[in-house]
């Protein structure tokens, strides 16, 4: 059976790959609209695709952040695009206030989403109170076992800054963040870093000198 040129996307490093092609191939002088319509179908699969997944693991405003920061270099491009004030969605974002009716519908509307996806419940004053906790505080999560500057960079993105966010976060989310990232060979370790996670929550360290502690 002869190999398939491409084939369905699996990762972000694969979607980035299929992309430079796409633009190469649209480029080129040559008839090849096959070929482009392919790669366009490809990568609009996987799009629908992220944003399903996204939908299951994120709270609303989790998956507005993400939304904006994947269409948009930086919020108040997105607060004019949909004319709401800076302010209200930074409020918004930080859970100062509450994701009302109108902004459901203005999100909903303009990601081409169920209303849904923004309009369900969430505990915003305890998503506040830890929003505010782990805003200016960043532990280095290298020191734990397995975990280098490259899956920490992957963490500290999707704002898992904490060993204590680290230790609670549900796994599909983490799992989710490392398939996208071609990294899903690090899922084995996942029990593993939160368990570790969950003891230097406990003694809040601030460098190794506490690594031998939690690994042994």
């Amino acid at each position: 059976m002869a190999k398939l040129k491409y084939t369905k996307i699996k990762n972000n490093e694969q979607y980035n790959h299929y992309c430079s092609i796409h633009e190469k191939l649209f480029l080129d002088e040559e008839n090849n609209i096959d070929e482009i319509e392919l790669i366009e179908l490809l990568l609009e699969e996987y799009d629908a695709r992220i944003i399903k997944d996204k939908f299951k693991i994120y709270n609303p405003v989790q998956l507005l952040n993400s939304l904006v920061e994947d269409s948009f270099t930086n919020k108040s491009e997105f607060a004019k695009k949909i004319n709401i004030s800076t302010q209200i969605l930074s409020d918004i974002l930080s859970y100062r206030r509450n994701i009302s009716k109108e902004m459901s519908l203005k999100f909903s509307k303009f990601f081409s989403m169920s209303l849904e996806a923004f309009s369900r419940p969430y505990p915003r004053e305890s998503l506040r109170t830890e929003y505010l906790n782990n805003k200016n505080r960043k532990d280095d999560l290298k020191v734990i076992e397995g975990i280098g500057p490259k899956i920490e960079k992957i963490l500290y993105e999707a704002k898992i800054y904490t060993f204590d966010h680290l230790a609670k976060v549900e796994k599909k989310y983490i799992i989710h963040l490392l398939e996208n990232k071609g990294k899903s060979h690090y899922i084995i370790n996942l029990s593993k870093w939160q368990k570790q996670a969950k003891k230097y929550s406990q003694i809040v360290p601030r460098t190794k000198k506490y690594s031998s502690e939690i690994n042994s």
